[in-house]
């Protein structure tokens, strides 16, 4: 039996990475039966993306989480605690429901992260059922936090990594993460499962733009925010001004812009939603306008998303569109894996002056774009879900956590 249980998300968020994660298990443990068990409407949307065949497969557990719309301290702590004891209270009524069986996997997608200290302390008194628990964006912050919020989840993470349970797994969502984990000495090899887990419902070839053609087209895939250092594009939409008046040029912003923009929103940048901040982009405009882009373009930090993988990423993959990026770890880890896909950049004037080049109609960047189409295109298929259980299947065989 395979319970798949997600402890942490509501209603519409992360139901592409949950029904994903199930596909792939069904995959894997074809065999077992599951239970996947969620908040009751996030449920409901998880269930929407099963044919019947694959429906009657799984059956679905809700549960309701308790409201507080406030902002009182006071009762956000005491919901945190409910979180937390309903957390305690359900794993350990699971695990022990699984005392003696040893055929059984429980799967955790998402954790409250407060809670996940306390499941593994529970975890400890039930040492032959296997828990493998995935771990999402806010491990960053065990490393890389910066305000007072992410560095105490950072510290919870660190106090649970000290939790050692017999039978107790992490999946970590890039591949870079195990190096990192592992060289930091907070987990040892045993101990990781690492995949690239798409948030797309299929990865079926899709190509728009196979030739470079005038106005050539640049865009950020998805919220633009400070966090994700977007600022910078409308400063190089001001550097390249010229070029964008003349038509050679078009910057824009595929998706919805954040508050701390909104003093940086010029004219040299196209958005979406009418110069406003905080309003959502229909997914049809989204889709529609990243088709007619030429390349994608990322700002990530150097720590920035390198033990997380982005949605914009995958949808840059999906649409094939090769990537211009300011230097990072994850986009190091892919481009050694997928090849040439685009273009890394060591600053904001390597931006500028690569898309000067790339305006300029240098044949050789004509050559790098087919040669980048191509790998993209190969690289999509290391993200068919057959392909990522294939690889999670032989992950979980190596620490013993396979079962008939």
């Amino acid at each position: 039996m395979i319970f798949i249980v997600d402890r942490f998300v509501e209603e519409h968020s992360h139901v592409l990475a949950n029904v994903n994660t199930v596909k792939i298990l069904n995959l894997i443990f074809p065999n077992q039966s599951k239970i996947f068990i969620a908040e009751e409407l996030h449920s409901k949307l998880v269930q929407n993306y099963f044919e019947k065949e694959e429906y009657n497969k799984i059956e679905f557990q809700n549960y309701k989480n308790s409201k507080f719309a406030t902002n009182n301290i006071f009762v956000q702590f005491f919901r945190v605690f409910c979180r937390t004891f309903n957390d305690i209270v359900f794993f350990l009524n699971l695990f022990r429901s699984l005392k003696n069986n040893i055929d059984s996997i429980v799967f955790l997608t998402h954790i409250y992260p407060v809670s996940l200290p306390f499941v593994l302390i529970c975890k400890k008194f039930y040492p032959k059922t296997k828990l493998i628990i995935t771990i999402h964006g806010e491990i960053e912050y065990l490393f890389y936090g910066k305000s007072r919020y992410e560095k105490l989840i950072g510290k919870i993470y660190d106090c649970a990594f000290n939790i050692k349970a017999k039978n107790v797994c992490y999946l970590f969502l890039t591949k870079i993460s195990k190096k990192i984990l592992m060289d930091s000495g907070k987990l040892k090899n045993n101990e990781i499962i690492t995949i690239i887990l798409p948030t797309l419902l299929n990865n079926d070839a899709f190509l728009d733009q196979s030739q470079l053609n005038y106005p050539i087209r640049i865009g950020h895939i998805g919220s633009a925010g400070k966090r994700k250092n977007v600022d910078l594009l409308f400063e190089i939409g001001a550097d390249l001004k010229d070029e964008i008046k003349n038509r050679n040029l078009i910057l824009s912003a595929i998706g919805p812009i954040e508050e701390n923009l909104k003093s940086y929103i010029n004219d040299y940048v196209v958005n979406f939603v009418n110069g406003k901040v905080n309003v959502h982009l229909e997914r049809e405009t989204f889709n529609n306008e990243i088709k007619k882009i030429h390349y994608s373009v990322f700002f990530y930090g150097p720590n920035d998303f390198v033990l997380r993988s982005g949605a914009a990423f995958f949808d840059a993959i999906y649409y094939q569109k090769p990537l211009i990026v300011l230097r990072n770890a994850f986009f190091e880890g892919i481009f050694e894996e997928a090849g040439n896909i685009g273009y890394i950049c060591n600053s904001k004037d390597e931006m500028i002056f690569l898309i000067q080049k790339i305006i300029s109609n240098d044949p050789t960047i004509k050559d790098d774009y087919q040669m980048q189409l191509y790998n993209i295109q190969q690289y999509k298929k290391t993200l068919d879900l057959k392909h990522i259980a294939n690889d999670m299947t032989e992950q979980i065989n190596e620490i013993g956590f396979a079962i008939i």
